[in-house]
């Protein structure tokens, strides 16, 4: 959901408990779409966590910018 004062997207969960039970075991993801990347990194930070993300292409993007660090690798970037 886009939020209009902050300028930003906004995820919210059908079921926030089991967000937060994968959350707390999850520490590294590969070979995700680029929605599941976004709706992590932002479920993470609404929380109050950080979030480090590297990515190598333009789909990488919107996740890279949502992180509270993005590194980007690689020509397509």
């Amino acid at each position: 959901m886009w939020d209009h004062e902050s300028n930003q997207y906004e995820v919210i969960f059908d079921n926030k408990a089991r967000f937060d039970k994968v959350k707390g075991r999850l520490r590294i993801i590969a070979r995700a779409s680029a929605e599941d990347r976004f709706i992590l990194i932002a479920g993470i930070k609404q929380a109050g966590g950080l979030v480090a993300m590297t990515g190598d292409s333009i789909s990488d993007a919107m996740a890279l910018k949502k992180a509270s660090v993005g590194l980007c690798m690689g020509s397509g970037c």
